[in-house]
């Protein structure tokens, strides 16, 4: 179904002559990943909303993806596969957000995960091949961000601000740990 709304999508966009043919591929690659991020992204702003979450899912959305563009992690063999789990680790990252009584442990954990990301760096991918300069610099960036956020969650704390906004940031990061971490385990970096 993503494929043919690219596929639509895509025509429509050659019919304007905004794509030239040697590049077809490379569109329809493009379009299917933005359908499939996007919609992910609306999938769980839809449970934020359901679950009186939003501004927090928001904050969890900004924090995950700006960490796991650079970062990388597991991916699932299929699109809907992807889906399902995303929806089930929002699920569940909702239900220990609601259950934590403690912010010296979570802080803890989030410590030890940005401490995990730091190391790892970056997740390099077959499909994405980066050479080492592209490496090194996107595991440089990625430890900027964490650390950032990091400090961020810090600032939240400090300021006694919504706690629910720094639990789930502190979720984001312990999310994307994870699941560099679960890449490794699958052998999907190279």
């Amino acid at each position: 179904m993503v494929e043919n709304i690219a596929l639509f999508i895509l025509k429509k966009m050659e019919q304007e002559n905004l794509v030239k043919e040697e590049n077809r591929e490379e569109y329809i690659y493009a379009i299917i990943t933005t359908i499939e991020k996007w919609s992910v992204i609306i999938g769980i702003m839809i449970l934020g909303v359901i679950f009186q979450c939003a501004i927090p899912s928001l904050f969890f959305l900004i924090f995950f993806y700006s960490l796991r563009e650079r970062t990388g992690g597991y991916h699932a063999k299929t699109y809907r596969r992807c889906f399902v789990y995303s929806m089930l680790v929002f699920l569940s990252v909702m239900y220990i957000s609601s259950q934590i009584i403690s912010v010296y442990y979570l802080l803890l954990i989030t410590f030890i995960a940005c401490t995990l990301i730091m190391w790892m760096g970056t997740i390099n991918y077959s499909e994405i091949h980066m050479d080492n300069e592209e490496l090194q610099n996107s595991k440089k960036l990625a430890r900027y961000i964490v650390f950032i956020e990091f400090l961020f969650i810090l600032a939240l704390i400090y300021l006694n601000v919504y706690p629910l906004l720094y639990v789930y940031c502190c979720m984001a990061i312990i999310v994307c740990c994870i699941s560099m971490i679960l890449a490794k385990i699958t052998k999907q970096e190279i």
